[in-house]
């Protein structure tokens, strides 16, 4: 198994995975592999002529490599981009999304999202994964908040086809405001586009003890986001979580077994020096 992507200078992925195989006695292994994005599609037959279990497929690729699949889940189509690969049956390449749905397996732990009010900020595939499953648990309202109107616009009507709740978006100029009704509040940027010790632009102030924040970045040990919504008495659910729960799932696809997600955390806190 491998993680593909343009550059995984810093990426925890092999690392955590490694130490992953070796707890469970796994005679496996897997690699980090740079790949150009002209060279994308043959990469992909080289893993299928390696007899590759699978892959993690790092963010700028995971559009990117969806022409070179023969099959996807429902999921990853609505969504347009798959982050993990793995081999049916019959040996082809399937792509998976896990992200919506390990997003929920760590949400659920602590918050019932049925019903509930969401802010969630971005619009690129980690965001659209992650509203598409709050959609499906019947959340009751969605707002998208982002930067460009165009791709708003297409999520909000993409996801009015998939889903009943009630989505809308706001376009994210300045500081954004948190309305007092949303017990959600998910900061979905795109893995490595955001620092995370970069302050978000959100008004604090209107951020309330009663709401629960969600970040999809890596802090040590939290980010600017997290810390100022532990300021105002909120809840919180650090990437950490987020991406170890992505990686169980992956883990599942590929191997047909549960994984031990302490060890992979524990692994991942040792990677990043918490």
């Amino acid at each position: 198994m491998c993680c593909l992507g343009p550059s995984l200078a810093g990426n925890p992925t092999q690392y955590v995975m490694e130490k992953c195989f070796d707890q469970a006695g796994w005679d496996s292994r897997f690699l980090s592999l740079k790949v150009a994005a002209e060279d994308l599609s043959s990469a992909i037959d080289g893993m299928q002529a390696l007899n590759f279990c699978g892959a993690v497929i790092a963010g700028p690729y995971q559009a990117e490599v969806v022409p070179y699949i023969e099959d996807m889940s429902p999921d990853a189509k609505k969504i347009g981009a798959v982050n993990c690969l793995y081999r049916t049956t019959a040996g082809d390449w399937s792509g998976a999304n896990t992200v919506g749905s390990s997003f929920l397996n760590v949400l659920n732990t602590v918050f019932d999202p049925s019903g509930c009010n969401v802010l969630l900020m971005h619009t690129g595939s980690t965001a659209r994964a992650i509203a598409l499953a709050l959609g499906h648990a019947s959340a009751n309202k969605i707002t998208i908040a982002g930067h460009e109107q165009k791709s708003g616009s297409r999520l909000v009507d993409s996801l009015q086809e998939a889903c009943e709740s009630n989505i809308e978006f706001v376009e994210w100029e300045g500081a954004l405001a948190v309305e007092q009704d949303v017990h959600l509040v998910i900061h979905a940027s795109e893995p490595g586009a955001v620092d995370p010790s970069e302050e978000v632009a959100l008004m604090t102030e209107t951020l309330g003890p009663d709401m629960l924040l969600a970040d999809t970045c890596l802090g040590s040990p939290t980010t600017a986001f997290l810390r100022s919504g532990l300021t105002r008495g909120c809840r919180v659910l650090p990437g950490q979580q987020l991406l170890v729960s992505q990686w169980v799932e992956c883990v599942r696809l590929w191997k047909g077994s549960e994984p031990d997600g302490e060890v992979m955390r524990e692994a991942l806190e040792e990677y990043l020096g918490l």
